[in-house]
């Protein structure tokens, strides 16, 4: 296990998820550290901020308003069950934040259209062809930035995908972003990391990481419900 996981590594092993993690981290962190209508919640809500961004960002940069923005929040919201909750005081204290600061962070007014809006970007590498997928790609000064928008997301998930956009960034296009944005909308926070070349040689460790570990426990993905969030990151048929 690489040096930086050892916090994650020292939990599991309290927890006696240490075999698990090895097998699947997805699994661990889906299925056994969040109980399970937690989950589901968190699941079925990043889904819809998924779709309210897609669609908003589609809009014509004039139709890119507040009152667009709360239309789709409406529009979509009724996606999400109220019975998987807790509570419908859960409920109702997570829909006010992800509307307000949704309200909020979509509602920077844009100059041009998105340079990418849920692409994919593609490179052949460790044996497979791996992609990932880039929310909202906009211009900037002298390059691109990057947005993605996440219910929620710790310090290390979004270092790790910052190294990744680099990877792929650097991979296809030529060029690294000039900024990869992470909003995380449950506590309003924008996370902000400015690629350099140095960053590309930790996302390319990351990425044999998970190869090796999919590649060691391939029958298990066949059987494991997580296999699509695996497949965001590798497409090859030998994988899954």
């Amino acid at each position: 296990m690489m040096n930086e996981n050892k916090h994650i590594v020292e939990k599991l092993v309290m927890q006696d998820h240490l075999e698990s993690f090895i097998k699947c981290p997805y699994q661990v962190y889906y299925f056994q550290l969040l109980h399970e209508k937690e989950r589901m919640w968190r699941q079925n809500i990043q889904a819809v901020i998924n779709s309210i961004v897609h669609t908003y960002y589609e809009l014509r940069l004039e139709d890119q308003t507040k009152l667009s923005a709360l239309k789709l929040i409406n529009q979509y919201w009724h996606q999400v069950r109220f019975d998987i909750f807790r509570s419908g005081e859960e409920y109702y204290m997570v829909l006010a934040k992800i509307t307000d600061h949704l309200l909020q962070f979509l509602s920077t007014k844009s100059k041009q259209p998105p340079l990418f809006l849920y692409e994919n970007l593609y490179i052949k590498g460790l044996e497979s062809q791996a992609s990932i997928t880039i929310e909202l790609a906009e211009w900037s000064a002298t390059s691109f930035s990057v947005k993605k928008f996440l219910l929620e997301a710790d310090q290390q998930l979004m270092e790790r995908y910052s190294q990744l956009v680099s990877v792929f960034s650097y991979e296809t296009l030529g060029i690294l972003p000039e900024k990869i944005e992470i909003v995380s909308l449950l506590d309003g926070r924008i996370t902000a990391f400015y690629p350099i070349e140095q960053d590309i040689p930790k996302g390319v460790q990351y990425l044999e990481f998970i190869k090796q570990l999919i590649n060691e426990n391939n029958q298990g993905c066949f059987e494991c419900p997580l296999t699509k969030q695996c497949k965001d990151i590798f497409k090859d048929q030998n994988v899954h």
